[in-house]
């Protein structure tokens, strides 16, 4: 009965347990998630409450039995207390005494493999717990080790920089004092020179004129030598200084040093900030040893979910960001296939800028023939505000339309010509195009020429009109604007006519 009372409050107390854990492991949620909770956790307690008055109703049955019994053997032992205990009695006592034992030891059974049985299912639980945890402490294991291996890397690599900085400006700085006290000397040795010669140079003033000494040849004196002798000096000095200094004139040596100072002063500012940046990496370091010690000594349950989700989280983004990749490249063949139907259609609008309008065509003579491509003379050589190009398609389609209908309605008005008449027209033509006529000749011909008033017939030498007309063409072909210029190309009267030549020669 003990047992059975401690098993109860145990179970009952730890149950009361659950809740302060749920509190202190997790984190703060939504209303609707609390309210839950807290209906799980009543259901859960009013539950218990009920196997606890269960438990209560059967150990008092129990003991009821127990008292009904010892009330029978009392009530018999007044009843028959003049007779002995009988044999049949001492054998019921026996088998009694062997059921109750047996139904104890039996309940004891239960009551043990109930209680292994929870303790199965709580280890169970605590082993998943802990997985989850020797995973955890893994994965942070791993990723906070890459991250101090990296801190290491940076700081290995920065302290080696830091000593290579270091070294070029020991080496930078023993160069420049060495320059700088050959320099300094230089200066001084300059400085020597020109006092020296500052005061020797009011010796070498002539004092008398030209007038009296121009046939006179004065012996150089010793200051006269002595000046040479330091403008030499000062020479072979600057000299010096403008091969040390690397420059093209002597003007350039003094902002050289200046340079060099300013150099020197960078470089020295430079190297107190890379000890800066290094007492910098090394506290970085410090600190991701600290928090690398603080995650290996603490666990939370939620880092695995937390790990999947971001895992989850990381595909989506790269997905969302192929199919934006995808939409993008679309997008521009969109506006790529936009942009050559629009460079059609301005060609095709250029192309009917040249075309003349119905008003024009009338105006013409009688004895002008109709063409359906009616091709506007040469405009005048005058300027002209340029119109601004239409962005917009369908307005354009729209005069293109308008523009071409009434192209192909004049060519559909052209009256027909019969078959001869077209093929004598081509075949004048194209003898006219291949005759040359000669010019007169001053002098008079002998009279034993056979060529007088003869003209030959040339097919490969060009007229002075083609070599005109090619020059032309071609002038244009070179200076037309390809972004308004037609793909196709416009057959004038004169291709129109070759062309039918050509057809009609075939059929023949």
């Amino acid at each position: 009965m003990d047992l059975w009372r401690h098993n109860i409050t145990w179970k009952v107390i730890k149950d009361n347990y659950v809740p302060d854990n749920l509190v202190v492991k997790t984190p703060v949620r939504q209303v609707g998630d609390v309210v839950i909770d807290e209906i799980e956790q009543l259901n859960f307690n009013r539950r218990k409450t009920l196997d606890k008055l269960f438990y209560e109703k059967k150990v008092k049955s129990q003991k009821l039995i127990d008292l009904k019994l010892e009330q029978a053997v009392l009530e018999d032992r007044l009843k028959y207390a003049f007779l002995g205990q009988i044999k049949e009695e001492k054998e019921a006592q026996i088998i009694t005494g062997k059921v109750q034992d047996a139904i104890l030891r039996k309940e004891a059974a239960w009551s043990i493999q109930r209680i292994y049985t929870e303790i199965r299912d709580i280890m169970k639980k605590d082993a998943l717990y802990f997985d989850a945890i020797l995973a955890t402490v893994t994965n942070d294991g791993y990723h906070q080790s890459k991250c101090f291996l990296g801190a290491t890397k940076l700081g290995q690599l920065a302290t080696e920089y830091l000593d290579d900085r270091r070294q070029e400006y020991d080496t930078l700085e023993k160069i420049i004092l060495k320059d700088m006290g050959s320099r300094k000397t230089d200066i001084k040795v300059l400085h020597e020179q020109v006092n020296s010669t500052s005061d020797s140079i009011k010796l070498l003033l002539r004092k008398d004129s030209d007038i009296n000494t121009c046939a006179i040849n004065i012996a150089e004196s010793q200051s006269v030598h002595e000046l040479n002798k330091d403008i030499g000096e000062v020479e072979k000095t600057l000299k010096f200084l403008k091969n040390t200094t690397l420059v093209n004139s002597y003007s350039a040596i003094y902002p050289c040093l200046d340079e060099q100072f300013k150099q020197h002063r960078r470089l020295k500012h430079l190297a107190e900030k890379f000890e800066r940046d290094r007492d910098t990496l090394l506290n970085k370091t410090n600190h991701a040893e600290l928090m690398n010690n603080v995650l290996k000594n603490t666990a939370n349950d939620y880092i695995a979910e937390y790990l999947y989700k971001k895992q989850e989280y990381k595909n989506s983004i790269i997905q969302i960001r192929e199919e934006n990749e995808n939409c993008a490249k679309l997008l521009r063949k969109k506006h790529e296939v936009a942009a050559q139907i629009r460079i059609a259609l301005r060609q095709l609008l250029q192309l009917s800028y040249n075309l003349k309008p119905p008003e024009t065509m009338k105006k013409k003579s009688s004895s002008s023939t109709p063409h359906p491509f009616n091709i506007a003379q040469e405009k005048e050589k005058k300027m002209e505000i340029p119109d601004e190009d239409e962005i917009d398609g369908r307005k354009l389609i729209s005069i293109i339309n308008k523009k071409f209908s009434v192209l192909m309605a004049t060519y559909f008005a052209l009256p027909e010509k019969t078959a001869p008449d077209e093929a004598y027209e081509s075949f004048e033509q194209m003898m006219q195009a291949r005759t040359i006529f000669f010019s007169k000749v001053e002098t008079a011909l002998s009279e034993s020429s056979l060529l007088q008033g003869l003209y030959t017939e040339a097919t490969t030498q060009l007229t002075r009109e083609d070599i005109k007309k090619q020059s032309k063409e071609l002038v244009g072909a070179n200076t037309r604007n390809e972004d308004m210029v037609p793909v196709f190309i416009v057959p004038t009267k004169s291709r129109l006519l070759i062309a039918m030549k050509k057809s009609k020669s075939k059929k023949l």
